[in-house]
């Protein structure tokens, strides 16, 4: 299972849901006694699915909590990982943008100013946003933040757009971080 973009089909149909989200729950189990690899500042692992598995118009609000679910179980495990007792600082989190939801993963943090620079106080959401639109667990000792990040576009043929003085168009896009409290 791995990544893939829909370039040539980005509108069809996603067949095998089921299947797909089956896997993606495989993939998190994965992460039960996984030892990151220590990298400078973090691991990641980036969501391993089709995009329009999880990213607008071709998703439903269903297939993305479960989606949800599968990161929020990676990073759970990520938590307990066995490297954590051997390093000075280690955090796991789930890094979620919505509604283009192909750009989440799961990612283990070693370095503390870092992982607080993802915990931004500007443009906040209410983190009951999340929580009620999608019925997820939330793990003991794990936290919810979310935040509004301008967010560059290519094209000119949405609605909403902003333009900025050099005439680039901008959206506005939800990140969210669910991880472990800084």
């Amino acid at each position: 299972m791995g990544r893939r973009l829909s370039i040539h089909r980005p509108t069809a149909k996603v067949r095998g849901v089921d299947r797909r989200l089956r896997a993606l729950d495989r993939w998190a189990d994965g992460f039960a006694g996984y030892e990151p690899y220590i990298d400078e500042r973090y691991m990641n692992h980036k969501i391993p699915v089709l995009d329009r598995l999880v990213n607008p118009p071709t998703t439903t609000a269903a297939i993305q909590e479960k989606a949800l679910a599968a990161l929020i179980k990676a990073a759970d495990y990520l938590s307990r990982s066995p490297v954590c007792e051997r390093v000075p600082y280690y955090r796991a989190c789930v890094l979620m943008g919505l509604p283009d939801m192909f750009h989440s993963e799961v990612t283990a943090f070693y370095d503390e100013e870092y992982y607080r620079s993802f915990w931004r106080s500007d443009r906040m959401l209410d983190s009951k946003v999340l929580t009620e639109s999608f019925d997820v667990t939330i793990p003991d000792g794990f936290e919810v933040c979310g935040y509004i990040v301008p967010f560059q576009v290519d094209f000119d043929d949405i609605n909403g757009v902003r333009t900025d003085e050099e005439g680039r168009f901008w959206i506005d896009e939800e990140r969210w971080v669910i991880g472990e409290r800084p």
